[in-house]
């Protein structure tokens, strides 16, 4: 909120929504991305949050090669122990190891966990920050755990990474939040993928 101070659109399509559910949203940097989207929801669902994090990123910050000078090592490995005790993140790999994420994910749910995934897979370094395509595996996700899907997007955060700034202007970053959605069970990853991405883009 100091840092960012968004504008919130459409937190009244939350209400009555307890969770667990899936929520997505666009990703423009891993410094802001998180916070915003967790001051953007509601306590009951903001609590009860497990975010995904590139399982690559995750395995990065526990194990930072061994040629690194020691205090950049040992800020990497404090960063992975402040992030995993503070924010319940767990790994979604782009290469291997899925099973292990997927299933972690279930149990989440099952203790009434809502999720964050990023469908873009990493952050957005395109020239105009516009969303790439979003990756099946939100909607294997989606297709195996049958939660409400909250779309939600990021506007102006762009513009600070492009300038390098730390501080948003006032009014400069509106988080949207759209009405939760069901997907029917017959959907392929495909379709859903490309349905999500759709209604992240229209909101």
């Amino acid at each position: 909120m100091i840092l960012g101070h968004p504008r919130i659109v459409g937190k009244e399509n939350l209400r009555g929504l307890k969770g667990p559910a899936i929520v997505i949203s666009n990703h423009i940097t891993r410094r802001a991305d998180m916070g915003l989207i967790l001051v953007s929801l509601p306590a009951r669902l903001r609590h009860r949050l497990a975010p995904a994090m590139g399982g690559e990123t995750l395995l990065r910050m526990r194990k930072p090669p061994r040629e690194w000078f020691f205090a950049k090592r040992w800020a990497y490995q404090l960063g992975y122990f402040l992030v995993t005790a503070l924010f319940n993140v767990f790994p979604l790999p782009q290469l291997s190891g899925f099973r292990e994420s997927f299933r972690f994910a279930g149990e989440s749910a099952d203790r009434g966990y809502s999720l964050l995934i990023f469908p873009e897979g990493e952050v957005n370094n395109s020239e105009d920050g516009k969303m790439v395509a979003f990756q099946p595996g939100i909607g294997i996700l989606a297709q195996n755990l049958g939660l409400p899907i909250i779309p939600m997007r990021l506007d102006g955060v762009w513009g600070m990474k492009r300038e390098r700034r730390r501080w948003a202007h006032r009014g400069e970053i509106t988080v949207h939040i759209g009405r939760a959605i069901s997907i029917p069970a017959n959907t392929t990853p495909e379709e859903i993928a490309r349905r999500l991405q759709q209604i992240v883009a229209e909101l």
